[in-house]
């Protein structure tokens, strides 16, 4: 399937408003790739399809999602969707890069031994133009320093704010937390 394909069934399977959103992650994926010398147009495809699965119902998602998946994710609505991710991509788009499907898992939460194509798609996915939260001009701000220093911001900002809400954090995004603290405390 070519890039116009995909958009165009991307298109069917979003609202208007998470098809711009998922453009816009497209776009933002590009321009940090191109940055951090990542391939770019495999960071544009990652972008594009990190929401694939979000609009779809829950029972689906989870007939999706691998069976490692920690339960408390059944409860955070929020990250179901980029469990189920891979699967979409792979069923519905032919995706099979294992770094865009990767991405697409750890888009919502983070994880401890993210690899910078993770990161990449990640921070874009919280600092993308349509993006208006408080704090996203931190993120926009960090990646001119550092995809790390964005990633921390972001990963921080999603966490604050899970905390502020007093809403479920899932705990691949504790332990990405820990670990980046970890290793900035030993520097």
């Amino acid at each position: 399937m070519n890039l116009n394909e995909i958009q165009k069934k991307l298109r069917m399977c979003l609202s208007p408003s998470r098809y711009s959103h998922s453009l816009g992650v497209a776009n933002e994926a590009r321009r940090i790739a191109e940055i951090c010398g990542q391939d770019s147009e495999k960071a544009y495809l990652a972008g594009l399809l990190h929401d694939c699965a979000r609009e779809r119902p829950a029972a689906e998602l989870a007939s999706f999602v691998p069976g490692f998946v920690d339960p408390v994710a059944f409860s955070i609505p929020g990250v179901l969707h980029a469990f189920a991710c891979p699967e979409v991509m792979k069923r519905e788009f032919g995706i099979y890069d294992y770094s865009i499907l990767r991405a697409g898992f750890w888009h919502a939460t983070a994880c401890k031994n993210a690899t910078e194509f993770d990161k990449i798609v990640f921070v874009a996915d919280m600092s993308e133009k349509g993006r208006t939260f408080h704090g996203c001009s931190d993120i926009r701000k960090a990646i001119e320093r550092s995809l790390d220093e964005a990633y921390r911001t972001a990963l921080g900002n999603k966490i604050s704010y899970l905390l502020l809400k007093k809403r479920f954090i899932y705990p691949a995004s504790l332990e990405a937390w820990n670990t980046i603290n970890e290793h900035n405390n030993h520097s």
